[in-house]
């Protein structure tokens, strides 16, 4: 009775933890709705407030051994290293790093928190655009065909196009050959683009 309590109370995450094996039951879909949802934000909200974000992700880790409670413990340890660790690094248009603490929080999150996703996508394609502002245009090519081969966005397609165009410019020979047809095997492969 007292570990419902605690869990339903969203503050005690070792009452949590003895009450966690009732997931095999019939209970399981009704805890995971109604306390484990939100459960480890709390519990991360709890930790990060007394700058303890790494003694936050070693509490909620001890609930990985629960397949079912995965995607919310990478919920809540992503939102929070976003917040912590990640955007600082948006906010100053600091790309380069900040895609180094989005991998890293991939890995943190195992893959399972689909905003960092998102962000990776995203921060990628805003560095590529960086470099091509900057006249880098080969780093801008190398970034886009990083963002080719995970995803299909519609921007990234209009984007690598343009770099595509700009990048081969610059070359001539065999290289402008062997790029020129690269570019074209990528964009036959994405929809609705026309082949340079």
């Amino acid at each position: 009775g007292y570990a419902f309590i605690a869990l339903s109370s969203h503050k005690n995450e070792k009452e949590a933890l003895k009450i966690a094996h009732l997931l095999t039951s019939h209970y399981k879909k009704y805890y995971l709705n109604n306390f484990y949802a939100g459960f480890f934000e709390k519990i991360m909200h709890k930790y990060v407030k007394k700058n303890k974000f790494d003694k936050g992700i070693k509490t909620l880790s001890e609930f990985k051994k629960y397949s079912e409670l995965q995607k919310y413990i990478a919920n809540a340890i992503g939102l929070y290293y976003y917040k912590l660790k990640v955007y600082p690094h948006l906010k100053r248009k600091d790309y380069f790093n900040a895609l180094t603490k989005i991998k890293k929080g991939l890995v943190l999150t195992q893959y399972k928190y689909q905003t960092l996703k998102t962000i990776y996508i995203k921060t990628l394609m805003n560095l590529g655009i960086k470099y091509y502002q900057k006249k880098l245009y080969k780093k801008a090519f190398e970034t886009y065909l990083k963002i080719s081969k995970i995803t299909k966005n519609l921007h990234a397609r209009k984007n690598f196009t343009i770099i595509s165009e700009r990048y081969i410019q610059t070359l001539s020979g065999k290289e402008k050959q062997k790029v020129h047809s690269q570019i074209n095997t990528i964009l036959k492969a994405w929809k609705n683009i026309t082949p340079l």
